[in-house]
């Protein structure tokens, strides 16, 4: 038997999470790439996939807040910048400018030793591949973690719900309104991020105390009505040409924030029997691998989607979107394989 300290809800949310980022990508690159192919129905479908996954970089925030707003954790700005930004500005600097510098080459077919100094110059402003985004917004959590956790962990619950209230209506429902409408009032918040809003959700998430409302809402009914939403979304779009109903899809939207809350509490719910499965000897093992290298699998699986779809030329709209299962398989395996050859370079392997 496989015993652990871990928070094993989290385990599962890491590896469900990182396997749909995985089929967001493979279909939404596959969908642009490869568009002038593309029929209405392989739009409204693999744009439907990519509006039900926009759910898993929001928990993997949430994920992130839950456990490094943990009062037992203790974080000052040396730990904040010389332990965890450290470890993604390394990444940034190595993996993104080699993704920055493999994309150039795509654009003029042709090495030039100059192109790694535009390489890194585009790491510094943001301007790798699209998936590393995600890595400059934890670095900019990393920057207010220690403002905010002493003062989140001082306040009372009912204070907290309020602030993460205010924060929804300003960060989620104003701005998607806006998008929407055009229409925006007047009143501004400086704290505007809504992926600081997922970060600061993830813990209080995990402190609530199951009561008949949240066995309400975090039920599977609620879950699939709110999927069915997207999928409808993304058909009014593609087939009908509705495309203001886009920011409702975005990760800023209420509809994404409440199945991402949703989603999280669901799992979380589910602790005891997921605890049963984990301590399996196979299975157990199997998870707690996926999830220690869940980050690598996010980092990397872009390098292999590229490969697959830019230099092999595989073009998944010839085929039904059944194809995405073998796709996502394969994705999932050599990004897992990556990780673990990464890990194995001296100095930087350590920092994935």
């Amino acid at each position: 038997m496989m015993k652990t300290d871990k928070v094993v809800f989290i385990e599962y949310l890491r590896v469900f999470c990182a396997i749909t980022v995985v089929l967001d990508h493979i279909s939404i690159a596959g969908i642009h790439i490869f568009a002038d192919s593309a029929s209405v129905f392989e739009q409204c479908a693999y744009n439907g996939i990519q509006h039900l996954s926009h759910f898993a970089v929001p928990i993997f925030l949430m994920i992130s807040g839950s456990l490094l707003l943990n009062p037992q954790k203790n974080i000052d700005y040396t730990k904040s910048l010389g332990k965890y930004a450290k470890r993604i500005i390394i990444i940034l600097l190595v993996v993104g400018t080699i993704f920055s510098y493999i994309e150039l080459f795509f654009n003029s077919r042709s090495f030039y030793i100059s192109d790694i100094y535009t390489a890194m110059y585009n790491v510094l402003i943001g301007k790798t591949w699209d998936h590393m985004w995600y890595l400059y917004v934890l670095i900019g959590i990393y920057l207010v973690l220690p403002v905010f956790k002493p003062i989140f962990q001082s306040l009372p619950n009912n204070i907290i719900d309020v602030f993460l209230f205010i924060l929804f209506v300003f960060v989620s429902v104003l701005p998607t309104f806006k998008a929407i409408t055009g229409f925006s009032i007047g009143v501004k918040i400086p704290i505007t991020s809504i992926f600081l809003f997922y970060f600061l959700l993830g813990r209080r998430v995990v402190t609530y105390n199951e009561t008949k409302l949240i066995r309400l809402f975090s039920s599977s009914v609620f879950l699939i009505v709110l999927m069915l939403v997207l999928i409808l979304f993304a058909y009014l779009e593609n087939a009908k040409g509705f495309y203001k109903l886009v920011p409702l899809s975005e990760y800023a939207s209420p509809v994404i924030v409440v199945l991402s809350f949703l989603i999280f509490l669901f799992v979380k719910k589910q602790d005891v029997v997921l605890k049963k499965i984990y301590i399996c000897p196979l299975w157990g093992v199997i998870i707690k691998h996926l999830s220690d290298n869940s980050f690598g699998i996010y980092v990397f699986h872009m390098l292999w989607v590229n490969i697959l779809y830019k230099v092999v030329k595989f073009n998944p709209l010839e085929y039904n979107i059944f194809i995405l299962i073998p796709i996502l398989l394969l994705v999932l395996f050599v990004s897992d394989i990556t990780t673990i050859i990464y890990r194995k370079v001296p100095f930087i392997g350590k920092y994935i």
